[in-house]
């Protein structure tokens, strides 16, 4: 079983060759189950009889500065009737002189409160308050720039494409329709054949201008040929009317089918402004087709990322100042380990280099994000690269916080795996058996 000292420690044990004999620093509890980490009281000040003077609200006592840190929470580090009366005890007390330390505010954004979270939430969420991200369509659309968008549409025919049809199609109904006539005609007369001797008259026409044009239009032949005879006549007069009927209905069909004819039209814009795509692409979205020059385009020029961190990673309590006034060149062997003055430098000096670990993390991913490229081999409308862009700055936050994970669940692996002897003394006690030899003895705090 592996466990460590500090190194002041260990060049002093070593300097009085005492050996060093550990004992496994856990405990079974009454159900048998094993406690690696027995103590979870809040952190207090004593003097040096080891009074209790001030209880410290946020930080508890609990085994190994990963959890310290986690677990706590910044409520006296907001509010100075927690924070002056500590401050107060320590100048009292001849620890540090007089330092300067402005309190977290409350009045900035905070995502997360109330304030008495643990520091464990903020951390999962990389300490981030504030995430700002703007994406530029303009910029988009530049860096796509198509040369020409084309579209289609279906449109009914004019009346004008209607009427030069008919026009060109009645030379070839004026022969068909003749010929088609007459051989009806013919096959109709020689089915119902009369009495050849039968007499027939022409009524005389009447005065009336009604009658005249009525007669006209009885009288009408367009198969006339010179001949005077009463059922020639007749014959070509049928001819006529069946003539203009089969006329009739064959425009009535080509119109109602041009009519209802619908014509794809292809159509072509050259170098379209983005005021013009959005245009043709609210009237014709299922068809528009704008192939971009530029298929591939850095993220960089797309998206912007501004984040505004917890303030407590800018605040003097990560500062070395700080720490140093808490814990510097004394003797932590005279305080209790629920003392601030023997964790204190610990959980600030960790709480600092989870900030650095969130900043650096941070940049490293947003290089490799920005550095990354956009495709679209086409140009899209607006709601739909917001769309992917959204999906891509999840992407982005996600591997930061899977990353911040990742991290600090190597560093709780190897610290609790290896059963590491928290050189603060926060999950065991250290003391010297005088023997035949002399003996560093470790045992588990309960």
């Amino acid at each position: 079983m592996t466990s460590t000292l500090m190194a002041d420690d260990q060049s002093n044990l070593a300097s009085r060759n005492i050996p060093l004999l550990f004992s496994s620093v856990y405990i079974d509890d009454s159900n048998g189950n094993r406690k690696y980490c027995v103590r979870d009281n809040p952190t207090e000040l004593y003097t040096l009889a080891l009074f209790q003077i001030l209880k410290i609200d946020g930080i508890s006592s609990v085994c190994n500065v990963v959890d310290i840190t986690l677990d706590m929470s910044l409520t006296c580090w907001y509010e100075a009737s927690c924070f002056e009366p500590f401050r107060l005890v320590l100048f009292s007390q001849f620890v540090r002189g007089p330092i300067n330390i402005l309190l977290l505010d409350p009045t900035q954004p905070i995502r997360f409160w109330p304030q008495s979270q643990s520091l464990r939430r903020v951390y999962n969420n990389m300490m981030i308050e504030i995430f700002n991200s703007s994406v530029s369509y303009e910029a988009f659309y530049e860096t796509c720039h198509p040369l020409y968008c084309t579209f289609t549409y279906t449109e009914h025919a004019h009346i004008i494409v209607i009427i030069t049809t008919l026009i060109g199609l009645f030379g070839g109904l004026n022969v068909i329709l003749r010929l088609l006539s007459r051989f009806l005609v013919k096959l109709f007369f020689t089915c119902i054949a009369t009495n050849s001797n039968a007499t027939r008259s022409i009524a005389q026409s009447q005065n009336s201008r009604w009658t005249k044009y009525k007669e006209q239009l009885v009288m009408f032949n367009r198969f006339s040929d010179g001949s005077q005879e009463i059922h020639v006549i007749k014959r070509q007069r049928i001819f006529t009317r069946l003539y203009l009927l089969l006329i009739l209905i064959s425009f009535m069909v080509i119109i109602v089918y041009t009519a209802m004819e619908k014509n794809v039209v292809i159509k072509i814009v050259e170098s379209p402004s983005q005021a013009q795509y959005n245009e043709l692409l609210g009237q014709y979205s299922s068809t528009i087709q704008c192939p971009c020059t530029a298929v591939s385009m850095d993220l960089s020029q797309l998206v912007s990322v501004n984040a505004i961190y917890h303030q407590v990673c800018s605040s003097a309590f990560v500062e070395t100042e700080w720490i140093y006034f808490l814990f510097n060149d004394i003797n932590r062997n005279n305080y209790k380990r629920a003392d601030i003055r023997v964790r204190g430098g610990a959980y600030f000096r960790f709480l600092s280099k989870l900030c650095a670990l969130m900043n650096t993390t941070t940049q490293t991913l947003a290089q490799e994000f920005f550095a990354d490229s956009f495709t679209s081999a086409k140009a899209i409308s607006e709601d739909e690269f917001q769309s992917r862009m959204n999906v891509l700055q999840y992407q982005f936050q996600t591997s930061i916080e899977l990353q911040l994970t990742h991290g600090l669940k190597i560093v709780r692996d190897i610290t609790q795996a290896n059963i590491f002897v928290s050189s603060y003394m926060l999950n065991c006690n250290r003391y010297y058996r005088i023997l035949s030899t002399l003996q560093a003895v470790t045992s588990p705090v309960i």
